[in-house]
């Protein structure tokens, strides 16, 4: 199983939504990038390139796609011709990053890359005339003005020009903040905190940390445009996000940089919240349907990334008990159906104990559940029937909240392969997995009786 897939290009007219393109620097955290920013566009509308396909690719396959990812790739701008309305670029302390590096290399299967990793200590590997891939100064590079043939180190001195081509910096020790800065850059909700994939084993993480230990100040000095990147990105990215706290409390003292870094995430988070309900409000008129359904950004907090297997696509819920959906307004005095449809649970337990609040306030649930008769097919069903009052409780938009007694971790026996030569354990901790919401206008006064339940209930949903 592979976590992070490029979708197939799909005809599509250039839509007035912003392009993003994400420039992966390796042993970045790239793949948990990739999954969050596909899985806040359209399915159909990302394409992931590894730089050999990135001399082949077309402009009119690049333009058929508005979220953009390459393993760093110079080709990929060549064949856009334009620069992409966004750039998002991920660096890492240095240290740290170089650890992962040598350790992966080590692993590797591919003898090239473990070859150039295996040129004795930590130390000698850097002073070999062919670990310029050690830096990360060198993909940046390789990114913005020279392809697959650079085979350098760029200067100090040129860095601050190389990362004029990134709109958005930042750093993998700042990851949650770094994604509040996407999202509010991009217009999305607020991001899902807690993502993390690709796990060293702890035997390699334990062996190049004594190894690098020991020659730590000598290595340092051989990293020192590494030094001066992580610096200039951090100073870039504090300042980009003292800017947007800014924008969020406009009323409010201007945020420096400085005191930005003592805003709290999850407070930071209620106010890019706020924000999108707001959005929501403006860009959304009141309706009396609505159909959201995963395979389009799940508009909410408290969602993994996309699935998709055979024409279904969904989300679970996790790692916390609660999750929200946020719809746009729906027009008041009248009454409504909600339906949402689940994949599955992660047990029947987690299932029949779910709840759900509508703008702020808990309402009935009548849950439905069903064999499953196809691979992709929808097991459960949650009906609940909204009153007139409830609808009036809704403030810039509808929110849904559902909550779960628990979340599971139901894949821990799954290996993922999530990059060449990377794998690791599916760990996440779920609860619901979305499929679809429907709204519609309702005539009834109450919500149906479903009694449907299969005999069962020690089996995963």
């Amino acid at each position: 199983m592979r976590l992070v897939t490029s979708t197939p290009a799909q005809p599509a007219e250039r839509a007035e939504r912003p392009r993003l393109h994400f420039a992966h620097i390796p042993k970045t955290a790239g793949i948990t990038m990739k999954a969050y920013f596909e899985s806040n566009f359209p399915e159909g509308d990302s394409i992931v390139l590894e730089e050999e396909a990135a001399g082949t690719v077309t402009r009119d396959t690049l333009l058929c796609h508005h979220f953009i990812s390459s393993h760093y790739s110079y080709e990929i701008r060549q064949a856009l011709g334009e620069r992409p309305d966004v750039t998002a670029m991920l660096v890492r302390e240095p240290m740290s990053r170089y650890q992962s590096w040598l350790e992966h290399g080590r692993r590797s299967s591919m003898p090239e890359y473990r070859q150039t990793c295996d040129q004795g200590s930590a130390l000698d590997v850097l002073k070999a005339p062919d670990s310029y891939g050690a830096r990360q100064a060198h993909w940046l590079v390789r990114s913005f003005e020279q392809g697959a043939e650079y085979k350098a180190v760029p200067s100090i001195d040129q860095l601050n020009a190389l990362l004029n081509y990134v709109d958005i910096p930042g750093t993998v020790e700042d990851i949650e903040r770094f994604k509040q800065l996407v999202s509010f850059r991009m217009g999305w909700a607020p991001p899902a905190n807690g993502w993390k994939f690709n796990g060293a084993p702890r035997e390699a993480v334990t062996s190049a940390q004594r190894e690098i230990g020991e020659e730590y100040a000598a290595i340092k000095e051989q990293l020192a445009v590494d030094f001066a990147l992580y610096e200039m990105v951090q100073q870039r990215f504090w300042a980009a996000y003292a800017d947007m706290l800014s924008a969020l409390r406009p009323d409010a003292v201007p945020f420096t940089p400085e005191s930005a870094r003592n805003v709290p995430i999850e407070l930071a988070q209620d106010w890019l919240l706020h924000r999108f309900m707001a959005m929501v409000a403006v860009t959304e008129e009141p309706t009396e349907r609505f159909v959201l359904t995963a395979s389009q950004p799940v508009s909410g907090t408290g969602w993994w990334w996309r699935n998709a297997h055979d024409g279904q696509s969904w989300a679970w819920s996790g790692p916390e008990r609660t999750s929200t959906l946020i719809l746009p307004k729906l027009k008041g005095g009248q009454a409504y159906e909600l339906t949402i449809d689940f994949m599955g649970a992660a047990n029947w337990q987690v299932w029949e104990g779910s709840t759900a609040d509508v703008n702020g306030r808990p309402v009935a649930v009548v849950r439905e559940r069903t064999s499953r008769t196809s691979p992709s097919s929808c097991t459960c069903r949650m009906h609940i029937h909204l009153t007139p009052a409830d609808v009036a409780r809704q403030g810039d938009a509808t929110s849904v909240t559902l909550t779960v007694p628990q979340t599971v971790q139901l894949f821990a026996h799954v290996v993922n392969e999530d990059s060449r030569d990377t794998f690791n354990r599916d760990t996440r901790a779920v609860g619901l997995a979305f499929n679809k919401l429907t709204v519609r206008r309702s005539t009834r006064a109450a919500a149906p009786v479903l009694t449907l339940r299969p005999g069962t209930t020690s089996a995963a949903a």
